[in-house]
């Protein structure tokens, strides 16, 4: 992955905060899934490049999250399946 895709992934990232922050509920729940299996896809790329490159991105997507289940409210916690695959040593990396 390219130091120009990963800035375009960090940027994707921010402005679904930007959305999160006027839709509603009823809204964000259809997409909420796919929404975080591809945050969380984000975190862990399989390309094996450095990790301070990543870095960055793997901010933004931690940080979306957070933005995402704030807006999604008691309904995150269903999809909180996808979370627990999330890699403990991207986590603790942070």
């Amino acid at each position: 992955m390219s130091l120009i895709r990963r800035r375009v992934h960090a940027h994707a990232a921010a402005a679904l905060i930007n959305f999160c922050e006027g839709v509603r509920q009823e809204t964000l729940v259809p997409y909420l899934d796919p929404i975080v299996e591809r945050l969380l896809a984000l975190l862990n790329p399989p390309d094996g490049s450095g990790r301070v490159a990543q870095r960055y991105v793997q901010e933004q997507v931690v940080t979306t999250l957070a933005m995402v289940a704030d807006a999604s409210e008691a309904t995150f916690a269903k999809v909180n399946r996808f979370c627990e695959r999330a890699p403990a040593a991207t986590l603790t990396f942070l």
